[in-house]
């Protein structure tokens, strides 16, 4: 016979040994929580600046004859619509759109701008505008052409403007990405310029692109 002690040792000792298998037991067996949700990823496109031309790209730049550029990278957290709008601005009021468009946004991707200098079919001075689009599932653009306006007396200078930082683009609501600006003179003093806004109303003539984003299911 077992001393009483002995018999004591022996009953802790085997209920030990059963320990990690009744846990184990209990742990494969659990059933997840009724109210356990994952929560549903929030629309949010962030804008931030990058170059059209980079790397070995770079070369190109000089051989389109480009009088100016622009791109801006979009990250995308859900598809949405991306909303497009781009204006004409004479003596620093809005004259006109010139492009209007809703695109669909899938993926992290650029938006890119370029203004070219052509002819038009009577020998006047335009502009060819396009904006493009560029995410992997493919690319779109669109183009237009606008009659220059008349050359300033006494000369003129161009320039752009662009995002400084990064910028959350908000729901439904235009904001300014990119702007291409012409100022009378040789000479111009930004120090009054603040915002891309402020730009467009000191010039010239200008030509500003806004962007917003909606959700699909919303018109």
């Amino acid at each position: 016979m077992i001393p009483r002690l002995g018999r004591i040792l022996l009953v802790l000792a085997c209920t030990a040994a059963l320990v990690p298998f009744l846990w184990s037991g209990t742990s494969s067996c659990r059933k997840p929580s009724k109210t356990e949700t994952t929560d549903p990823i929030a629309p949010w496109v962030r804008l931030s600046r990058a170059e059209l031309f980079t790397g070995e790209l770079k070369r190109l730049e000089p051989h389109l004859r480009l009088t100016a550029s622009g791109c801006v990278r979009m990250e995308i957290t859900v598809p949405i619509t991306i909303g497009i709008e781009s204006e004409l601005w004479l003596e620093g009021k809005r004259a006109k759109s010139l492009i209007a468009s809703q695109l669909p946004g899938q993926a992290t991707g650029e938006m890119s701008f370029s203004l070219q200098e052509v002819k038009g079919v009577n020998g006047q001075r335009q502009f060819r505008f396009v904006l493009a689009t560029t995410e992997d599932s493919g690319s779109s653009a669109m183009t237009t052409e606008l009659d220059q306006p008349e050359p300033v007396e006494g000369g003129s200078m161009s320039t752009t403007a662009q995002l400084r930082e990064p910028l959350d683009l908000p729901e439904g609501q235009y904001v300014p990405i990119w702007a291409f600006v012409v100022h009378k003179g040789l000479t111009y003093d930004g120090s009054q310029i603040h915002s891309m806004e402020d730009a467009v109303k000191a010039s010239h003539w200008a030509i500003l692109i806004k962007a917003k984003w909606e959700r699909p299911d919303r018109k």
